[in-house]
């Protein structure tokens, strides 16, 4: 064969079930590939490829998966903030008069700034992007590192932007309407910046943790085998499931948070953009939690540049006295509207997400190109 580059056809004669019948068929051979076949063809003396086991890529086994995914960067995530935050209260503590570690563990804000506390609490889901980052190095994960990069077209800045005008839009929506009907009462307690863009950072790093493991690894890995809807409410249902042993947890707290989770999925999807789904979910969290001083999913945080005045809290359409803003009817019709209004938008404009799957499944198996040599 010469050393250049030139095509040249050959035929390779294939029998049909008549013994005197011939059927031609012809294929391309080049110096650097060697015979390649027709699409769809074997070639004579080949078997086909056996297919891989799909144990592992089953929609429970990959949700058990990626639960583990985060009580494991959790883990991580306490040895990193916890354990240093727990030396500086002992220390300040210790000079209060303060010995009891007891004491010191279980009221362990109480010896730290309010500022430190909460971005701590936060921050602690870093164990979950570390351990979420070094998993996705193995080669069965890997494509998902395109999902969470620039390589996927609509993760970009502007989508961004829009992710967190959602986020902050329908969050204070639902305030503004608990407090207009006077679910809440609202206090000035200070504006700290600095404090603040710290504050932030450390709720972006929450809440990209949990979008990273159930609209990042899980909803890519169901896309892979599964139709999109699948893999759009099954990480939706995981999602929820986080949440279930959150303080003031009810079944409409939950239904609210499946909700939000098909909402950021559908992002993900039509947007090709987790990072619009990670910008939404942290405005939303910044806003009720940290600039409302709200409780989040439950939870409350020290810090905060208005206050509620707990004692005057009600239950009503829009506003939960034990799990915030979230879990009221008024919180899920809302999530409803914006994600069929993502959905029309993007059926009619016929977006599509970038296939992260597309190299391997569009790649020549290792025994065809062993026949071809």
């Amino acid at each position: 064969m010469e050393e250049n580059n030139q095509s040249m056809t050959d035929e390779v004669v294939q029998t049909t079930s008549e013994p005197e019948t011939e059927v031609v068929i012809p294929v391309t051979e080049t110096a650097d590939q060697g015979v390649v076949p027709p699409e769809g063809v074997t070639p004579v003396g080949t078997s086909k490829p056996k297919k891989k086991s799909k144990i592992a890529e089953n929609w429970l086994i990959l949700c058990i998966i990626a639960y583990c995914f985060i009580l494991v960067g959790q883990i991580l995530g306490s040895m990193f903030v916890e354990i240093p935050m727990g030396f500086v209260a002992g220390v300040k503590a210790a000079s209060l008069g303060v010995t009891d570690p007891v004491e010191v563990a279980s009221n362990m804000g109480d010896f730290i700034p309010d500022w430190i506390y909460t971005g701590a609490m936060y921050f602690m889901f870093i164990g979950i992007w570390v351990f979420m980052l070094l998993m996705m190095l193995i080669p069965a994960y890997k494509p998902v590192y395109k999902a969470i990069g620039r390589k996927t077209k609509g993760n970009n800045i502007l989508n961004f932007i829009i992710g967190l005008l959602i986020g902050f839009g329908m969050n204070g929506i639902c305030i503004l309407a608990a407090y207009l009907n006077e679910d809440i009462k609202l206090y000035f307690d200070s504006f700290r910046p600095v404090q603040l863009v710290i504050v932030l950072i450390a709720v972006f790093v929450q809440s990209s943790a949990e979008e990273l493991v159930t609209r990042g690894f899980l909803y890519q890995m169901l896309i892979k085998n599964y139709k999109p809807w699948v893999a759009i409410v099954v990480n939706s249902l995981l999602f929820g499931a986080l949440h279930l042993m959150n303080p003031g947890v009810g079944v409409l707290a939950i239904v609210d948070i499946v909700v939000t989770g098909i909402l950021f999925s559908l992002m993900v999807y039509y947007m090709d953009s987790i990072w619009a789904a990670m910008a939404a979910h942290t405005a939303w969290n910044f806003c009720q939690n940290i600039i409302f001083g709200l409780l989040n999913s439950g939870q409350a945080m020290p810090f905060s540049i208005f206050k509620m005045d707990a004692g005057s809290a009600r239950n009503s359409f829009a506003y939960n006295v034990d799990f915030g803003v979230e879990g009221t009817p008024l919180a899920v019709g809302i999530q409803i509207v914006v994600a069929i209004i993502i959905f029309v938008w993007g059926y009619t404009k016929k977006k599509k997400p970038t296939n992260i799957w597309a190299d391997e499944q569009n790649a020549v198996p290792a025994e065809q190109v062993a026949a071809a040599e």
